[in-house]
């Protein structure tokens, strides 16, 4: 019964965040139709996440201008959701899922979903001499410290597909199937990556999925790709974050050197050890 009242739930939640797309579309229609500027707009909402170019660096920071985008109230509010992902981390783990539901509520729909993984790995070398830097690096010394902390109880992105999971109908791949589809991720990484350093521009604004839920706009590309992802979380958990998502392809990657570095150091000791003998 608890199973069904859960699966019932999820739909229920399913089916109010397809309607609020389906006001997005709306306002997003009627508001090129009469000529006003609908929702979403990525330059012109006060806490969107916008992109810039090499180009405006200089203009940036001859302007003093370090704390680009309202990054200041997303510091805030990213060491306060930090502080307690690491308390229910240590403590209280029943409580992650009222964090999660709290992430999508205030760093999804209030900020608008900022630190978008599509666009992160590439305002980064865009925004470096900014309070951007500090924003992006939070993400990155959790995962030196603590692991991935921020990908599974902080991030708006994942905590919405997480929510939306149904684990009674969870559809499983195969581990060959699932193996491949992990390298499209870091794939992806390295593409925007060397493109970004290439050509200085920032491509895929908009176009991490629920970014135009969390906006309240975008364009009917965005807003499919949305509807897509909504449908697969609730059999595959995480679908994006798995299989898409550059910003967590980076965050595994600097594990992966932590790791690394770690076990030279063990190697490195025990040589030491045997030498001192």
């Amino acid at each position: 019964m608890r199973k069904e009242f859960l699966g019932k739930r999820k739909l229920v939640l399913m089916t109010i965040l397809l309607c609020f797309l389906m006001v997005s579309i709306f306002i997003k229609v009627s508001g090129t139709d009469s000529g006003i500027e609908g929702f979403g707009a990525e330059e012109s909402k006060s806490f969107g996440e916008t992109s810039r170019s090499f180009d405006n660096v200089t203009q940036v920071s001859s302007q003093n201008n370090y704390f680009v985008d309202d990054t200041l109230i997303k510091l805030i509010f990213l060491s306060i959701f930090t502080i307690l992902s690491l308390y229910v981390y240590y403590r209280k783990r029943r409580w992650r899922k009222y964090l999660l539901i709290s992430s999508v509520l205030l760093l999804g729909f209030y900020l608008q979903g900022f630190l978008c993984p599509l666009t992160a790995v590439q305002n980064i070398f865009i925004k470096y001499n900014t309070s951007y830097l500090l924003l992006f690096l939070i993400p990155v010394l959790l995962v030196i410290f603590r692991g991935r902390i921020f990908c599974g109880y902080i991030c708006p992105f994942g905590a919405i597909q997480e929510l939306l999971n149904i684990r009674k109908y969870r559809i499983q791949l195969s581990k060959k199937n699932a193996k491949l589809l992990v390298r499209l991720k870091y794939i992806l990484l390295f593409y925007l990556i060397i493109r970004i350093l290439i050509t200085g521009d920032v491509i895929l604004v908009g176009y991490t999925p629920f970014k135009s839920l969390f906006s309240m706009g975008g364009t009917p590309i965005t807003i499919i790709i949305t509807v897509l992802t909504i449908f697969v979380s609730l059999f595959n958990s995480r679908p994006f974050c798995k299989y898409f998502c550059p910003l967590g392809a980076l965050l595994a990657l600097v594990g992966k050197l932590k790791r690394y570095l770690s076990t030279v150091k063990i190697f490195a000791d025990e040589e030491q050890d045997e030498l001192t003998t």
